[in-house]
């Protein structure tokens, strides 16, 4: 039995918008609980990140992609050099569909991040996680990320972040 490897391929945000959109609104269900902290009490939500993610996708496209296995999309990587300080690599996300969660995957998502960070000559990278999401804080503990207090928001979000 062959395996499909993985690949990344920039967000095509004239077919696959929605798709993007879904993903960013289950990875919020996932964090907080509840997906309307993703499109806010207006609705807004949703308009400000197809702003974002279109933005993102014209200006740094290897760093925001679907992840692709066997001619599907299973996930969803958002990342970035830091526009005030380019050393450090911002992620907003990694994310895989539910039925490609616990299979190992993850560990191919962070070494894309890595190797898409470090090519931009980043020295390290943040991110940010809700505490109570102990399954991610495991991961990224067991893939070398490190709790930091100068990241925690006043959301409540603990910051992580990993040395290259």
């Amino acid at each position: 039995m062959t395996v499909s490897p993985l690949r990344f391929i920039p967000i095509d945000i004239n077919k696959d918008l929605e798709l993007a959109i879904a993903f960013r609104a289950d990875s919020f269900l996932l964090s907080y609980g509840d997906p309307s902290v993703f499109l806010g009490s207006d609705g807004q939500g949703r308009l400000e990140y197809e702003q974002f993610i279109r933005n993102r996708v014209s200006v740094f496209p290897e760093g925001h992609v679907h992840v692709w296995k066997a001619g599907e999309i299973i996930g969803q990587i958002e990342c970035i050099p830091r526009k005030n300080n380019p050393e450090i690599g911002y992620v907003n996300l990694f994310y895989l569909r539910e039925d490609h969660r616990s299979k190992g995957l993850g560990s191919k998502l962070d070494a894309h991040v890595v190797k898409v960070l470090s090519t931009m000559h980043c020295k390290k990278l943040q991110l940010r996680v809700m505490p109570t999401n102990t399954i991610a804080i495991r991961f990224y503990e067991n893939h070398g990320w490190r709790k930091t207090v100068d990241m925690e928001s006043k959301s409540g979000e603990l910051g992580m972040e990993k040395r290259l």
